[in-house]
This record gives structure tokens, C-alpha cells and sequence, in this order.
């Protein structure tokens, strides 16, 4: 690994931060949510935490702060919930990123293509050690429009915050501001890098809802990362089956997977992605290792 990746401290995703970080006492919780401050369970606090791995803590953990942001000043809660494992897979185990230094030239940027879903970035961002995404900050999410506070939790992520890359809202805009990302890193690459010497790495993690993928602007681009061949961008899908207003198949019908492989995309599933962090990692880890395909998860 080139020395310039060796000097960059990588975000702490383990269990005692995220025990340290997230509030435990939820039978004693105010109509805030998240004012009963930071207290650390004994072992079998409850009992939610009896017979779970490292994993499962993390994501159960990120799944009750997605729950008391939720409760606290509403929000896209749902969606966040389900891609929680997503989220330990990508944080824990497989992006490169620096919170310490958030604008390292070769870091992996991860783009929220489904913005509405902003909790669980700055929730990541948080439990990462982003020093701007306080506790603080996360009390006062989406709040700014009711009651005039100035915060960085906007509704939707916008791109002047450190920690986020892209301003995302409109469906399918992230899927394309991905694309674009993708392309900018392969140039630098084919500029600077050296055979013995890659100086620029860095991927593009983008996650789409099933709104995202209905979108005309989401799916020109992913027909031209197909055509591209951006073996650098992952893409991973929510497919949760469901919309706001009802079950998708109210709406849709298509084949998702055939669409993307019609479009030159190598289509990977996992079983259990609400749950099983290490099927996601692999799954991440084997389209990592793909030549000349994007992927879709």
C-alpha cells in the first residue's frame, strides 16, 4: 500500500466507540429523543445485546440513533433503518476515508443518491468520528426550516459540509453525480499514476433507492458507466420492496438486475441485507476485485 494511503487514520467503526456514542437508556427517552444523553449499558442491558457479534451491535446501534433522530424531529427514517448494514459494511470494512481530514485527495466518496435518507450519513459520519457531526448537530436535524437553529443536518446533504460529497435531493441525481466522480478519478489516474506507483485509488460508493433507479437522469448515466466500463464505481440498491405511498409493485414491474446487465453491469445479490454485514462485505469486496464492470449490489 503506497505510504500516502499508510498515513491516513481510517474512521473507528468498533464496538466501544459506537457504545460510547449512541444513547442506551431508550426506556427513560423525552420527546427529543436523543436529550438522555450517553451512557454506556453493562453487557446484557435489556438484553438486546445477549448472543451478538461485533457487527450486529454496530448495527443495531446505528439503528436505534436512526430511531431517536427519527423520533425526535421526523424524517425518512425507514430507509435509513434498512441500509443500516449497508452502512457497517461500507464504513467498517471497506471504504477509505480520514475523518480527521475529510478533504484527503484520494479518498473513496460515498454519494447518498437517495438524500432524503440524510440521517444515516451523518449518523456514519458521527459514529466515525467526523469532528463537525456532534451529538449536537444530530439534535438538531432538520430543524432549521421550524424553528430557525442553524445546523449542518440539513434535510437533505448538501456538499459545503465537510463529510459529504455530493448535494443530493432529486431522485437519481446522485446516481449521475457518481458517474461524473467515477470518470473524474479514472482521468487523474491515467494522468499522475505509475506503474509502480498508484497515486490515485480512491472508488465511488453510491446508494440508490428504488426511486433513484425510476429516474430518466439516473438511468443515462448508468447506461454510460456501462459503455465506460467504471470499474471504480460500486453502486448498491435498497430493494426494500416498498415506497412511501405503498408496495413498489403498485408502480413498477421491471427487472432491475436485467436492466442494469442490459446496460453492461456485472449484478451481484446478497440474501440478508438487512442483516448480514460480512455477506455484504464480500459481495463489496468481490466487485472491488472486478475488471472493466460496474456493479451493482
Amino acid at each position: 500500500m503506497p505510504s500516502h494511503v499508510e498515513d491516513q487514520h481510517l474512521g473507528r467503526f468498533d464496538e466501544a466507540t459506537i457504545i460510547s456514542k449512541v444513547p442506551q437508556n431508550r426506556d427513560k427517552l423525552t420527546a427529543n429523543g436523543l436529550e438522555t444523553g450517553e451512557g454506556k449499558p453493562t453487557v446484557n442491558d435489556h438484553g438486546w445485546r445477549a448472543n451478538l457479534n461485533e457487527d450486529d451491535h454496530a448495527v443495531l446501534a446505528l439503528r436505534n440513533l436512526l430511531f431517536d433522530i427519527t423520533n425526535q424531529n421526523g424524517g425518512h427514517g425507514g430507509s435509513a433503518i434498512g441500509m443500516s448494514a449497508i452502512g457497517v459494511a461500507l464504513y467498517k470494512y471497506i471504504m477509505r476515508y480520514n475523518p480527521s481530514n475529510p478533504n484527503w485527495f484520494d479518498r473513496d466518496r460515498f454519494v447518498l443518491s437517495n438524500g432524503h435518507t440524510a440521517m444515516f450519513l451523518y449518523s456514519l459520519n458521527y459514529l466515525t468520528g467526523y469532528e463537525n457531526f456532534t451529538m449536537g448537530e444530530l439534535q438538531r436535524y432538520g430543524s432549521a426550516e421550524t424553528s430557525g437553529a442553524t445546523t449542518i443536518c440539513h434535510g437533505h446533504p448538501e456538499i459545503e459540509i465537510p463529510g459529504v460529497e455530493v448535494t443530493t435531493g432529486p431522485l437519481g441525481q446522485g446516481v449521475a453525480n457518481s458517474v461524473g466522480l467515477a470518470i473524474a478519478s479514472k482521468n487523474l489516474a491515467a494522468r499522475f499514476n505509475e506503474p509502480d506507483l498508484g497515486i490515485i485509488q480512491s472508488r465511488v460508493y453510491c446508494t440508490t433507492g428504488d426511486g433513484c433507479l425510476m429516474e430518466g437522469v439516473a438511468l443515462e448515466a448508468i447506461s454510460l458507466a456501462g459503455h465506460l466500463q467504471l470499474d471504480n464505481l460500486i453502486l448498491t440498491y435498497d430493494n426494500n420492496s416498498v415506497t412511501c405511498d405503498g408496495p413498489l409493485a403498485w408502480i413498477n414491474s421491471e427487472s432491475i438486475n436485467d436492466k442494469m446487465r442490459a446496460c453492461g453491469w456485472q449484478v451481484l445479490e446478497v440474501a440478508d441485507g438487512n442483516f448480514d454485514v460480512q455477506a455484504i462485505v464480500k459481495a463489496l469486496e468481490y466487485a472491488k476485485a472486478l475488471t472493466g464492470k460496474t456493479c451493482l449490489r
